[in-house]
C-alpha cells in the first residue's frame, strides 16, 4: 500500500483534530517539503491546543525532522516546546554512525533509524517503506518497531497498521521531556494509523492508553485554527 514519493513535490500540508474522551483538544498542522539541493524530506510537526482549552493548558510546539532521501531515517531532529509546564529547545542529528545530541552526548547507531514522527510519514510511500523491524531512536532510547495491517470497518475508504515497539536499550538523555514525547513510546500504549486509499495520506490515528483514547481526524485547512 502506499504512494510513489513526488520528488518534485515542493510543499504539502495537512491538518488534523485531535479528540480525547470525545472533546477537540488539539490540532495538528504537518507541512512536508524537499530540499532542493539534497532531496531530503522535511517536515515540520505543529500541534496546538485547541483555542477554547483554558491558558494554564497551553501548548504550542514544533517538532521538525530531517529524512534521508530514501526515507530510511532521520538525518536531524529538533524540537522547540512551549507548553504549560515546561518551556525546551532541543536537537539531535546523524554524524557517520554517531548520534550527537544537544546535551553533549553522543551514541553509536547501528544502522539508520527512524524517530516514531518520521515513521509514520515515510509508511505514506510505497517504494519507501522501510523494512519490518527497523530501528527506532527516540532521544536517546532504541526500539525494533514493526507494523501489521489491521482491518479498519470503521473507515473502508483507508488502509490502517497497527505500529509495535521493542525496546533495545539506550537512555533518554534528556532528564524531563515533552508530554507528546513522553507518551510516543509507552510501553503499555497501542497505536494505530490510517491512510486514504486515495491520494495516500495520512487520515487517522488512534492511540490506546489503558482506558483512554486519543483520536484524529484529518481536517481542511478552513476548518483549522492554523492561518
Amino acid at each position: 500500500m502506499g504512494f510513489l514519493l513526488p520528488i518534485a513535490l515542493f510543499s504539502e500540508e495537512s491538518y488534523f483534530q485531535i479528540f480525547f474522551l470525545g472533546l477537540p483538544v488539539v490540532q495538528v498542522q504537518i507541512i512536508e517539503e524537499i530540499d532542493p539541493m539534497t532531496q531530503e524530506l522535511l517536515v515540520d510537526f505543529h500541534p496546538k491546543v485547541n483555542d477554547w482549552i483554558p491558558r494554564r493548558y497551553f501548548v504550542d510546539n514544533h517538532y521538525r525532522l530531517r529524512i534521508s532521501p530514501d526515507l530510511n531515517g532521520i538525518l536531524k531532529y529538533e524540537k522547540n516546546i512551549h507548553q504549560y509546564n515546561m518551556k525546551q529547545q532541543y536537537f539531535q542529528w546523524l554524524d557517520g554512525d554517531i548520534m550527537r545530541y544537544s546535551t553533549g552526548e553522543s551514541r553509536i547507531i547501528p544502522k539508520p533509524a527512524h524517530h516514531m514522527l518520521s515513521l509514520i510519514i515515510a509508511l505514506q510511500y510505497a517504494e519507501y517503506q522501510p523494512e519490518k523491524p527497523t530501528l527506532m531512536e527516540l532521544e536517546g532510547k532504541l526500539y525494533s518497531v514493526w507494523w501489521e495491517d489491521v482491518e479498519d470497518i470503521e473507515h473502508p475508504n483507508q488502509y490502517a497498521y497497527e505500529i509495535f515497539l521493542k525496546p533495545m536499550g539506550g537512555k533518554r538523555v534528556l532528564e524531563k521531556t515533552d508530554f507528546f514525547t513522553y507518551k510516543l513510546d509507552d510501553s503499555k500504549a497501542r497505536r494505530f494509523i490510517g491512510y486514504s486509499k486515495e491520494d495516500g495520506r495520512i487520515r487517522s490515528a488512534k492511540f490506546l492508553f489503558g482506558t483512554l483514547t486519543l483520536t484524529a481526524a484529518r481536517i481542511t485547512k478552513g476548518d483549522s485554527q492554523f492561518r
